[in-house]
């Protein structure tokens, strides 16, 4: 990590703003990215955040000061946030059709992620979804049969 990643790193945590949250805010900033490119960083974009969301505005204020613009970078920082918080905890969200799977499931997020929070929440489909931060596991029985079938 370079200086200007570490200090930039310190500086944010030491915002009233928790980690979990820095995580969500980026996450929402890469996907403007993604979704508007370049156009992000505009004048007339910068406006809109100004009045929407202040605290969207002043990360990417501090994004271009510290020239972090895209999208690597920002990735970048969250994970340097991830690695260099002691607050930082993984949240996952589960659906799943019955809650006898609830357990190893579980189980085997927390033997990864010790000190992760799990959400669960009963699902009518036929299979299961995990999702935490900007990253998704799905997997249903639309799928397996498609694969079954083709």
């Amino acid at each position: 990590m370079s200086l200007n990643t570490s200090i930039l790193v310190d500086t944010l945590l030491q915002t009233d703003i928790t980690p979990n949250d820095l995580m969500v805010y980026f996450d929402g900033i890469i996907k403007l990215i993604k979704k508007y490119w370049k156009t992000v960083y505009t004048k007339q974009m910068m406006d809109i955040f100004k009045e929407a969301d202040i605290i969207i505005y002043s990360l990417l204020e501090i994004l271009i000061k510290y020239k972090k613009q895209n999208i690597a970078d920002i990735a970048h920082l969250s994970k340097s946030i991830q690695q260099k918080s002691k607050k930082y905890i993984p949240t996952f969200t589960i659906h799943i059709p019955k809650k006898q799977y609830k357990e190893a499931i579980e189980k085997n997020i927390k033997k990864v992620f010790p000190n992760s929070q799990i959400q669960t929440q009963e699902n009518i489909e036929l299979g299961a979804s995990i999702s935490w931060e900007w990253r998704h596991y799905k997997r249903d029985i639309d799928q397996d049969i498609q694969k079954l079938l083709w």
